[in-house]
């Protein structure tokens, strides 16, 4: 539909309208194990909400993209079979696929807003909204995504992009306030080394973290790019060497073990501080205790949760954290969706998304609440650090908050 035409308009033409939350999103007994949220001809006919999928499907962002997709679909399905909202449905078509590829990328934004959605949910990696940035513009569509983009959140925000997440500068400030905690309190005198990926949000990161961690009065050992791919790290050693009082990380490559597996190798036995790339089973096949791993949402994911993103048919994601994520930006939408009424166009669903406030996710899927504002469009406020010992994984220490906007 055209993008100044409201829902209700829209509905009246066959199109759309929005619908109430169900009172209980989990209740999906007889859901099919099919991938899709799909509409009967009867549905089609009674009008549904458009929503479109982008995400890096296929390729190195896959193994964050593919849960993320099945948490979400998982969600909006038991919207739908809750009754939807106001008895009427979330249409969302074939996720389109970035294939990792920021060429690729650019061409699937312009397919996925072709046909008028009144929001984007957005699962690709930041080099690829990068790319769609033009196509995303020009749209004015409001864009939903599971991960930042820092030049679009600002300060101050572009009105139509809102993250789930938090950017790269956000996430080295909480890094950075786990450090001074794990330290006594202050970084001043420490020597701080850094690793982070070779990509453009992973020299963005490095840039904020040298920064900030200079700001607290440490200094920063010179910082190592590691490859995303990285199966062995033989920089490894003379990093060691250097004696750094802690190590922060970001994106130890795609599965961080080997990096962390040469670091204790090398003889580094202190503090590690790790971004949301850290997962349990990642803090399990380590085995090491001085480990640190941020995450927005309990690592161990609700039961409830993972039982229905199970019975949605995405088994294999069931534990996986990043479909918590999936989920909880899924939740997001609808609350904003609800808000917005029965008039909502993507204008007035824009200024729904801002008015987001203090949103406690479903089944606590994210360990603290989420918001926007006008000035500030990324919802997560709060994290947990998470650390492995022979009893299990488990947080170390309370929330951190953030204080920053971006």
């Amino acid at each position: 539909m055209n993008p100044n035409t409201s829902i209700n308009a829209a509905r009246k033409q066959g199109v759309s309208r929005v619908m109430s939350k169900p009172a209980l999103v989990l209740a999906i007994a007889g859901v099919s194990a099919l991938g899709l949220v799909g509409c009967s001809s009867s549905e089609e006919d009674s009008g549904t909400i458009k929503v479109a999928v982008v995400g890096d499907m296929t390729g190195s962002g896959a193994a964050v993209a593919g849960p993320l997709d099945a948490g979400f679909r998982t969600y909006i399905r038991s919207v739908n079979d809750s009754g939807g909202v106001n008895g009427t449905t979330i249409e969302l078509p074939s996720t389109f696929d970035t294939q990792s590829d920021a060429t690729t990328a650019r061409s699937q934004y312009e397919r996925a807003l072709a046909d008028s959605p009144i929001a984007l949910a957005n699962l690709a990696l930041t080099s690829q909204i990068q790319a769609g940035i033009p196509v995303l513009t020009t749209a004015d569509t409001p864009v939903l995504s599971a991960g930042p983009e820092s030049t679009l959140l600002g300060p101050p925000p572009v009105p139509w992009f809102f993250s789930i997440t938090a950017g790269v500068q956000t996430q080295a400030e909480l890094q950075v306030a786990k450090a001074q905690q794990l330290l006594g309190g202050s970084l001043t005198g420490k020597k701080i080394a850094i690793v982070y990926v070779e990509t453009p949000g992973g020299e963005a990161w490095m840039k904020s973290a040298r920064t900030q961690i200079e700001a607290a009065g440490a200094t920063v050992i010179n910082p190592v790019p590691a490859p995303l791919q990285l199966t062995s790290f033989p920089q490894a050693a003379p990093l060691a060497a250097a004696a750094p009082d802690l190590v922060m990380t970001f994106f130890f490559g795609n599965d961080n073990v080997p990096g962390f597996q040469a670091l204790q190798d090398a003889g580094y036995s202190g503090p590690i501080v790790a971004n949301v790339s850290v997962t349990a089973s990642i803090l399990e096949r380590a085995k090491n205790p001085n480990i640190y791993a941020m995450s927005y949402n309990p690592m161990v994911p609700p039961a409830a949760v993972s039982k229905a993103i199970s019975d949605a048919g995405y088994g294999n994601f069931a534990n996986d954290p990043w479909a918590e994520v999936g989920y909880g930006q899924a939740a997001v939408l609808v609350e904003a969706l609800e808000t917005c009424g029965e008039d909502c166009d993507t204008a007035s669903l824009m200024s729904s998304l801002q008015d987001v406030r203090d949103f406690n996710t479903p089944e606590g899927v994210f360990d603290g609440v989420l918001g926007f504002s006008a000035d500030d469009h990324t919802a997560v406020n709060a994290v947990s650090f998470y650390t492995w010992s022979s009893a299990g994984v488990t947080p170390s220490g309370d929330l951190v908050t953030r204080k920053s906007v971006g």
